[in-house]
């Protein structure tokens, strides 16, 4: 962490300092506007999945080598795992994906392979990540469209599986006026208020600027600003 950390990309959010659930919050609260268009993106089994050797080259990329290259790349593999269950245990099973579960590298590596994605998606600006829970902000609903077919070809190449049917599209317009969003052939459920990292998503245009956010993040937002 010491080595790459300013390497990481700032939108990336969650086990790294400075970088917690309400500056995530706060972040997104300051995006929003009537016209906003969110995705948020859910990946199946993203942790368990999570391809080594890609988080690997990323770590050379950024200059990692040597001892503490092949410490990393001897923590990820070579992993097996069984079940206890009612006294007995299952056979061994060597894992090659995935970094190890309640490791204490696992979430900072992870953050490795979501900068990987971070820079393969070409609008990165409109991204942010909390560990496994995406973002994309938009501000049209063609914008948007376009957003997830970008996302969809820049996390296969990353070799990272979204679910579709689990992900959500958060729009404060009339669904009248909005087409179907999908991503591959599949279409994204469309709703107008969502709750993210514990806090309620939701603003109208009627509502003053001020009360259109949790109590909890006004709170935040006051601090910040003074």
């Amino acid at each position: 962490m010491f080595q790459i950390r300013d390497k990481l990309s700032p939108r990336l959010y969650g086990f790294l300092p400075q970088r917690g659930t309400h500056h995530c919050l706060m972040e997104l609260y300051t995006r929003l506007c009537p016209t906003s268009v969110v995705a948020f993106i859910d990946l199946e089994s993203a942790f368990n999945i999570a391809n080594r050797d890609i988080i690997l080259n990323q770590l050379v990329d950024f200059g990692i080598k040597g001892n503490l290259l092949r410490r990393i790349r001897g923590y990820l593999r070579s992993r097996n795992s069984r079940v206890l269950f009612k006294g007995a245990y299952s056979n061994d099973r060597e894992f090659e994906l995935g970094t190890p579960q309640g490791g204490v590298l696992s979430h900072f590596l992870f953050n490795i392979l979501m900068h990987r994605l971070l820079s393969a998606f070409r609008h990165r600006q409109n991204n942010t990540y909390y560990a496994d829970d995406i973002y994309i902000h938009s501000r049209s609903p063609q914008e948007m469209q376009h957003f997830l077919h970008l996302f969809l070809l820049s996390s296969s190449s990353c070799e990272i599986v979204i679910s579709p049917e689990k992900s959500r599209n958060l729009s404060f317009r009339p669904s009248s006026t909005l087409p179907d969003f999908t991503i591959g052939n599949t279409i994204v459920p469309l709703y107008t208020q969502y709750l993210d990292l514990g806090a309620p998503i939701r603003i109208t245009p009627a509502i003053p600027a001020r009360q259109r956010v949790h109590l909890i993040v006004q709170d935040l937002l006051t601090r910040h600003e003074t």
